[in-house]
This record gives structure tokens, C-alpha cells and sequence, in this order.
């Protein structure tokens, strides 16, 4: 969290941020929050335990968390009690958190492809909630796939970097 002027200037100048800062605490997270951030991401592979989701959920306002569920190379980065990204979302849909980033670590920057079944999945287990995939979106075609099935958006960076991507894509 040591960029904080830098959050607050890019806040005050009108941009909406998705901060992941591996944030752990209330107190981090209300930090960010008070800079002007739009949504603080809270990572699965930082959680201690299903209570503390449930704590941060219960201090923080639910339009401001984005649960991050994080993987690396399909493989579920969690707290062991949740023995599957589903045991994850229906605890976060439970506690009125309705945004969350499905994200791949090893899919980040290396043109792999989405997490478009996991999307999938559980997008028909959890209609309301609103799912961003992240990581491995390569071109149009994907983003076109994650729309049809269902994700509320991508994250992209790389695609753009390499100049498959543009504005216009969007």
C-alpha cells in the first residue's frame, strides 16, 4: 500500500480503480477506500479462513470488495476449507459480495487463453453474481467466447501491449 498518493491522485482525477494490494485487513481495505478507490480486490490465496471473508464483508460495503479467486495453472489457491472455487462463491454470494474476478496466474501475459470453463460453470451455479475472467485473453475471439458465456468483462493488458487488442475491439 506504499503508492497511496499515487492512488489518490489517479482517484481525484476521475479515474475508477480496481486496487489489488493484497489487502488482508479492514483497515488496508477502508484505506483504499477513503483514497476515492472503486474497488478493492481481495484475494482468495490471501484469505486466512472463511470467517475472514465474512469479516471483511461485514465492514466493508459490498459495492466496493471484488473477490478474487485466484489460481495457478487450474489449481485453486485458497484457504483449505474451501475445497473448490464454487464452496468460495456461494460464501461470497451469501455475505452480498457480487463481483468477482476468476483469475489464472500462470494464464497472465502468456496468450494461454481464459479460464472460460471455470467461467462457465460458475456462471450457470451463480447467475447473479457479476464474473470478470483474468489472465490469457488473447484476441476478439475471446472476449466474444467470455461474453457468451456470460462474464460482466475481462481484464486485458497484454493484448493490448502486443497491439493485438485496440480500443475499438471493445
Amino acid at each position: 500500500l506504499g503508492h497511496m498518493t499515487l492512488l489518490r491522485s489517479l482517484c481525484d482525477n476521475g479515474f475508477a480503480l480496481w486496487v489489488d494490494a493484497g489487502v488482508s485487513t479492514v483497515n488496508q481495505a477502508q484505506a483504499l477506500i477513503d483514497l476515492g478507490v472503486a474497488k478493492v480486490i481481495i484475494g482468495s490465496e490471501t484469505l486466512q479462513s472463511p470467517d475472514h471473508l465474512v469479516s471483511l464483508a461485514a465492514h466493508l460495503p459490498a459495492n466496493r470488495i471484488v473477490l478474487s479467486v485466484d489460481l495457478k495453472e487450474r489449481i485453486f489457491l485458497a484457504p483449505a476449507e474451501f475445497s473448490a472455487p464454487a464452496d468460495l462463491l456461494k460464501l461470497a454470494a451469501d455475505h452480498h459480495v457480487d463481483s468477482v474476478i476468476l483469475l489464472d496466474l500462470a494464464r497472465v501475459g502468456a496468450a494461454a487463453g481464459p479460464p472460460l470453463d471455470l467461467l462457465t460453470s460458475l456462471h450457470q451455479l451463480f447467475p447473479a453474481l457479476s464474473l470478470y475472467a483474468g489472465g490469457g485473453v488473447r484476441d476478439r475471439s475471446d472476449l466474444k467466447a467470455l461474453d457468451e458465456a456470460g462474464a460482466a468483462g475481462a481484464l486485458v493488458a497484454t493484448a493490448f501491449h502486443r497491439g493485438v487488442l485496440s480500443a475499438a475491439d471493445l
